[in-house]
């Protein structure tokens, strides 16, 4: 089904995907019939305090009661210090489920201190966690929070209560053990937060206006009609309970202010309907003034007519304006009554593509690790006299670190860390810069591995930072992260940057189709925290401009970046009930303000960088009132779009690591994810340098199943013994336990599982199937790009592909990537995590880790996708976290006055041209078009001139699928394609070795090498020195030329160490017996490679797990030595 764009206004979408005989009860509101909503308890202070309630109806106590004063009708109370209610809960509260309301009217804003917390409701028992005791707290001038006292201590925010003095605002906030919580205000959905099932308490009584019996924390506001429900209300429940005393007015925004100055311009605007009574809006019009007040531009709009629930759009036409910040107001009449909206304009002057040009930088500070003493340590330090120089070494348990102070000269300046360090053993270590101004700051959380999968040089390497000091006082941490691989480091040099370096653009491709790229990608939408700024407007701008210089210093073409994170979009969306709060959204704070991608996509698109929207979604609101959680309606046949688990049960309130919270197959969910992908077309396509969308499928996400313990609702079971054509004998309607029955008796007969992995992989094919073609409606170039990330927990069996295909762990998550092979506007996109072989080892010890360094490495796991016609991968960046700095900061750092970073999120990068080894992975097994790295932070510090030259070379031949060259595969890969009529071929090293390379071609010929502007002589043999990993790229202008084949040498110390390690593996494995069974094919794999000189592929397949398990305990797959021959 094709979705219908229209100017005036904004549908809500469904996609429903021929679901036959699957019906869903109330579709505009909470499925299944709930029992009625009851009010235990209830205060309109009319009479006094006596409440109508189920329990006790006056108060505990008779001291310390309110004033009365004018309520939302007849009177209200209001609460001073030392005032409070105090009512006994048996009967009047029900812990299991339920909603407290209230009219709320905060005092005039002289009264209290900005942030002073305020209690509006509290039970009467304790603060832990865990303990379920309700409080509702009001921060003055900030936000609003629900605590729930759950076992993970949840809380959920209203933020927008900056305007609510002297006025009344109706306030209800839900909770439901099965499933979390949710704020209401004004009869609105305003906030959710989803936490998983908790155990209810109970206690003796509660608090209305103030913390306790002593009226402590009293909220000093007014409230009125305050109600205590039997259960969560619904959005149309709370709109009747707002309706009692207000009436719904139109809601008026204006989106993505940022237009380009001297083009005329247009700004959206939306108009949304809460009630379902018909709104008219009479007389309007528009005005944009200067900061003078003048005005600059008028005009006259239709009156609008807003029907129940309807939302529609608007446009402003203005004409073009100077760069500047103006003021757009919307004027018009609501039943008579005169209304405005405002919103600032920012119209953007255009920024020239920046030219090439070499960086020019100033040296300001110096610090010499050996001579100059730490600020603070932990573990103490050592210094090493060694062949390649003099050192400083910190301790060699984790966590032991020390800081090297140093100071600049001007603070929010950019400036460039040259950190020399010791590769003279294995290391795992964090640097982290500190600053000494006490600004929370993640600009630099970074590190390095050496040594064991990454072979020693035995010399001096410089890992090269880029910041911006907030304070002149700076340092840097360096960190044992993970036991006996210490931290250490020589000397360190801190230049001023003068002028960033901008790498030249002209060698790229450029042609009929795309040139290939690399660039960044962000998990966590945190771009102000890397980049040294606030969090307002001025903050993201700034961040982002930094950012431009940053990437193009080298080379990098491509930016991911989320617009949707954990709990929905962020970017002020209308197609959601509201923008999540993000506060009480999980992962901690991510505000962004409303319309940053405007911006963003500008200031883009003036530097040919294209840019990705990224999906992370693990909740929607729009699906709250769906997420039916009555297990006794659902055994009765009842439909929820939460997920049902293998056992039966309600799956909600997970993330990292869990299965979705969904049923991603549910319709409803469905249409939630095509509405924010329209929208997103909607308001960006029209931008260049946007190039699609990816849905990050991650294991909490809602795009897949997430595992085959996933998706057993009763819509899906119906559903594919319908479509399947195969009944499951065990499913009977009505039984409790049919869900349970269900999964195992698929699981139990292999041809009903292979069916029942079929269906759902069908399933969702055709869903985003269906979103890439409507995509490709706004602009036939756009793609969807479905990033998927295998969770570490399936990497044992993606480890044994020789046991079972890897493609079968995508396939239980839903997604079979044969079916999205010719699709043309999809793009597949693998993910893969470097790291996590260090991680994991350091974060979950014992355990076979090498298995996270076989999935890595082998292209076996990798092989469903080789023969896609493009393949995106995501390099993400395994997140180091430590909260050290808040548990146990450093003393020296404390006895300056320097608060050490409370956590850290640091991304560590293999040594020197080792931080290559996932690119040319990328490149060697998938021929992937595009290539993306980061997570929480900047992840290619100390990488970027190797990645730079690496990129120049990617970037110069075209994004399409090249031809394998048969006979140049291994060691040195060679692939070849004639695009516009000129051949284009790369050759690859796949070894941290150098390698002589001769290629020869079907002709004698003059070849090009573009990403270094330099050619060849005539020749039909070319000569070729490799650098480990290094990768270089030639055209021919001759169309009909090719490369016949090819001669590839090695180092022979590398040959021989390399036979050495195969013949020890084989020895081991027939002394211990393990030649034969499940080791045997592996063995054989092994064995094959090295007669077929397919050095690369045995160099890491000796280093997988099952080579581990031949070595000597103790040892790891790289033999006795730590270090790799």
């Amino acid at each position: 089904m094709m979705m219908k764009r229209t100017a005036n206004s904004i549908l809500i979408l469904f996609f429903l995907h021929s679901f036959a005989a699957v019906a869903f009860n109330n579709p505009g509101e909470a499925p299944g019939s709930q029992k009625e909503a009851q009010v235990l308890f209830h205060l309109d202070f009319d009479k006094g305090f006596e409440a109508e309630a189920r329990g006790r109806r006056s108060p505990v106590n008779s001291s310390n009661r309110p004033a009365t004063t004018g309520g939302i009708k007849g009177k209200a109370v209001s609460f001073t210090p030392g005032q409070v209610l105090q009512y006994a809960s048996s009967g009047n509260l029900q812990k299991q489920e339920g909603t407290i309301a209230m009219w709320l009217r905060l005092p005039p804003g002289s009264e209290g201190r900005k942030g002073e917390v305020y209690t509006l409701f509290n039970e009467d028992g304790p603060e832990n966690a865990g303990s379920n005791s309700l409080k509702i707290e009001l921060y003055k001038d900030r936000f609003i929070r629900f605590s729930i006292k759950d076992p993970k201590d949840s809380y959920i925010f209203y933020h927008k209560i900056e305007d609510w003095q002297q006025e009344w605002h109706h306030v209800a906030f839900t909770w439901n053990i099965r499933k979390g919580a949710s704020i209401y205000v004004d009869g609105k959905p305003a906030s959710i937060g989803w936490m998983p099932q908790w155990q209810p308490a109970t206690y003796n009584s509660f608090f209305i206006g103030a913390a306790n019996a002593k009226g402590e924390r009293a909220s000093l506001a007014a409230i009125d009609e305050f109600s205590i429900y039997n259960r969560e209300l619904t959005e149309a429940e709370a709109r009747e309970a707002f309706l009692r005393f207000r009436e719904f007015t139109a809601d008026v925004t204006m989106h993505d202010p940022f237009v380009t100055a001297a083009s005329p311009a247009q700004v959206p605007v939306v108009l949304a309907n809460a009630g379902q009574a018909t709104i008219n809006l009479k007389e309007l019009r528009f005005e944009l003034t200067g900061n003078s007040g003048k005005v600059l531009q008028q005009g006259k709009l239709p009156d609008q007519t807003l029907k129940g629930l309807e939302k529609s759009k608007l446009t402003i036409e203005l004409a073009a304006n100077p760069a500047g910040t103006y003021q757009l107001s919307l004027y018009y009449k609501e039943k008579g009554m005169p209304k405005k909206a405002q919103s600032p304009v920012h119209v953007l002057a255009v920024a020239e593509k920046a030219k090439a040009q070499e960086a020019k930088q100033v040296l300001v500070a110096e610090v010499d690790a050996v001579s100059q003493k730490p600020v603070g340590e932990f573990g103490g330090t050592t210094l090493i006299q060694a062949p390649i120089g003099a050192y400083r070494e910190a301790g060699a348990k984790q966590r032991d670190r020390f800081a090297m102070a140093f100071e600049v000269e001007e603070a929010n300046e950019p400036h460039l860390a040259v950190i020399s360090y010791p590769d003279d053993k294995p290391r795992t270590m964090e640097v982290l810069l500190q600053d000494f101004g006490n600004n929370i700051d993640f600009q630099a959380h970074t590190g390095v591995f050496t040594g064991e999968e990454y072979p020693l040089s035995h010399n001096m390497q410089e890992h090269r930072i880029v910041f911006w000091p907030r304070s002149k006082k700076q340092a840097f941490i360096f960190m044992t992260a993970e036991p006996d691989y210490p931290a250490a480091v020589q000397h360190i040099k801190i230049y001023k940057i003068q002028h960033f370096k901008v790498t030249d653009a002209k060698n790229r491709f450029s042609g009929t189709v795309p040139a290939r790229s690399t660039g960044l990608y962000y998990e966590d939408p945190v771009l102000f925290h890397n980049f040294g700024t606030g969090r307002d407007l001025a903050g993201f701008t700034k961040a982002t401009d930094r950012l431009l210089q940053y990437m193009q210093s080298f080379g990098q073409t491509e930016l991911e970046y989320p617009l949707a994170w954990y709990a929905g979009p962020l970017y002020g969306t209308a197609v959601e009930p509201f923008q999540p709060d993000i506060d009480g959204a999980q992962g901690g704070q991510r505000p962004h303000p409303d319309g940053y991608p405007a911006y963003l996509l500008k200031r883009l698109g003036e530097q040919q960088i294209k840019f990705t929207a990224g999906l992370h979604i693990h909740t929607l609101p729009s699906l709250n009132k769906y997420a039916l959680a009555d297990t006794a309606l659902l055994h009765t046949g009842e439909e929820t779009v939460i997920n049902i688990n293998k056992d039966g049960k309600l799956w909600y309130g997970y993330w990292h690591g869990a299965d979705p919270n969904y049923n991603p197959a549910d319709p409803r969910v469905m249409a939630s994810v095509t509405n924010i992908v329209t929208e997103l077309c909607e308001r960006y396509a029209q931008e260049p340098a946007f190039d699609g969308i990816s849905l990050v499928m991650a294991r909490p996400k809602l795009f897949t199943f997430g595992s085959l313990a996933s998706g057993y609702n009763d819509s899906n079971l119906k559903r594919f013994q319908e479509e399947a054509g195969l009944r499951i004998p065990v499913y009977k309607a009505g039984d409790p336990t049919r869900f349970n029955k269900s999964y195992t008796w698929l699981m139990n007969n292999p041809a009903a599982k292979k069916a029942w992995i079929d269906w759902r992989c069908k399933v969702l094919y055709e869903h985003y199937a269906s979103l890439g073609r409507h995509m490709a409606t706004y602009r036939p170039d756009l793609k969807l790009k479905l990033n998927v990330f295998v969770h570490l927990t399936h990497n044992q069996r993606l480890a044994d592909y020789l046991t079972e295909p890897s493609v079968e762990v995508m396939r239980e998550m839903g997604i079979d990537p044969e079916l999205y092979k010719n699709h043309p506007n999809i793009v597949f996109n693998y993910t893969t995590v470097p790291a996590d072989m260090r991680w994991k080892r350091n974060n979950f010890p014992p355990a076979n880790h090498e298995v996270n360094r076989t999935v890595m490495t082998a292209p076996e796991v990798v092989a469903s996708l080789k023969d896609h016609e493009k393949v995106r991968v995501t390099i993400h960046d395994r997140y180091w976290e430590d909260p050290i700095g808040k548990e146990a900061p450093l003393a020296g750092l404390k006895a300056l006055g320097v608060n050490e970073m409370v956590w850290r999120a640091s991304t560590l990068n293999a040594v020197g041209y080792h931080s290559m080894e996932p690119y040319v992975f990328a490149l060697h097994h998938l021929d992937a078009t595009s290539l993306v790295k980061g997570g929480y932070v900047v992840g290619t510090f100390g990488m970027e001139e190797e990645l730079s030259q690496f990129s120049r070379a990617l970037q110069a031949f075209p994004a399409v699928k090249f031809d394998d060259v048969p006979a140049v595969a291994d060691p040195v890969r060679i692939r070849q394609k004639v695009v516009d009529g000129k051949l284009y071929f790369y050759v690859l090293n796949t070894l941290p070795e150098p390698a002589q390379v001769t290629i020869n071609l079907t002709h004698a010929d003059r070849l090009m090498e573009p990403a270094i502007g330099t050619s060849t002589k005539k020749t039909r043999k070319v000569k070729l020195s490799l650098k480990p990993y290094e990768l270089r790229v030639f055209t021919s202008n001759k169309g009909q030329q090719a490369v016949a084949g090819g001669d590839v040498r090695l180092p022979k110390e590398f040959v021989n160490g390399l036979r050495s390690k195969l013949e020890t593996v084989q020895k081991l494995a027939r002394e211990k017996g393990m030649d034969k069974g499940k080791l045997a094919p592996y063995l054989e794999l092994a064995a094959k490679t090295w007669d077929n000189k397919h050095y690369s592929r045995l160099y890491f397949l000796l280093q997988e797990d099952w080579a581990a398990a031949l070595l000597a305990p103790g040892t790891n797959p790289d033999a006795a030595s730590r270090n790799n021959p």
